[in-house]
């Protein structure tokens, strides 16, 4: 049984991790919400002043961190650009400096990324993690959040970078906001839909968490995807899944540019990540079929709202 501290905890994932952990391991959470801090297993920390509880690391051998404001949330702004990449950047820097400070007992972090490291466009090329960054908003905000988890000095610490993908889960996320519109009967597809979105089931993706944690030789970067599929191939899997009658409603990009603005690369490029990696190592993916995946969720809770 080990001791795993949680940054970001309360998201979609870091609930589905709280679960999968807690069934043999003692979890801790950082909050920004002094409040809650009354309970023994939450701990405060703000990022944004640098301040982290030095009782949140006693006897802690995990850190595990999934801080990070959400990058489909709100317009691209100015502003908004900055807390992305602020929110990223400083939570990081923050856990850095309390493990150096304060965590004379962890021996692994695991810190969550996200594949659009690689930059957000289409190509031909499969990603593997050995390939450098792209150069757009989201690869810089993802080359700037890694590079300071990889400021820990204690070589005695094993750093595991997860890079993920889209994360599909009836709970939240992608999946859930592309289904809104299913009580209507239509699916939105943004473009011509020929971009690839790589991604992994939630259930994966805190199995993998899992399966770096207890491979003890395990350090570096994993991509974390279980498929790629086009969003055309995407939006007609959703139909077929949903099994009730749907129109598949074309936006053009032009439209998607005007009304999401530089957001709009998110739904409208994306590229083919390999995950030969984690495969290689001995992991295997449990859903890594679209049709079964979607079908499983959309019978699990989407649908039932229509």
């Amino acid at each position: 049984m080990a001791t795993i501290l949680i940054a970001g905890a309360t998201g979609l994932i870091g609930k589905e991790l709280q679960k999968t952990l807690g069934e043999h391991n003692t979890i801790r959470v950082l909050t920004r919400n002094k409040k809650l801090c009354s309970h023994t297993n939450i701990f405060y920390w703000n990022p944004t002043t640098m301040e982290i509880s030095a009782d949140a690391f006693a006897s802690v051998d995990c850190i595990i961190n999934l801080s990070g404001e959400n990058i489909g949330n709100k317009r691209w702004t100015t502003k908004q650009k900055k807390r992305i990449q602020d929110s990223r950047i400083a939570s990081t820097r923050t856990l850095v400096w309390g493990i150096e400070t304060y965590g004379t007992s962890v021996t692994t972090c695991i810190w969550g990324s996200a594949v659009g490291f690689y930059g957000n466009h289409t190509t031909n090329s499969c990603f593997t993690e050995e390939q450098p960054p792209g150069t757009d908003f989201m690869a810089r905000t993802c080359e700037l959040w890694e590079a300071e988890a990889k400021r820990i000095s204690n070589k005695n610490i094993r750093n595991i970078i997860i890079r993920t993908g889209v994360v599909l889960s009836n709970k939240g996320g992608m999946l859930t906001k592309i289904t809104s519109t299913l009580p209507f009967r239509v699916l939105p597809l943004f473009g011509s839909g020929t971009n690839n979105i790589p991604w992994i089931h939630i259930d994966d993706l805190c199995s993998i968490v899992t399966y770096v944690l207890h491979q003890h030789h395990f350090q570096g970067t994993f991509n974390a995807v279980a498929n790629n599929n086009s969003q055309l191939e995407f939006i007609k899997t959703i139909q077929h899944a949903y099994s009730k009658y749907t129109v598949i409603i074309p936006i053009p990009s032009v439209i998607v540019q005007i009304l999401l603005g530089e957001m709009a690369t998110i739904v409208l490029t994306g590229n083919t990540i390999s995950n030969s990696k984690l495969i290689d190592s001995g992991f295997t993916f449990s859903h890594n079929n679209l049709l079964t995946t979607l079908t499983q969720e959309l019978n699990n809770g989407t649908d039932s709202k229509s």
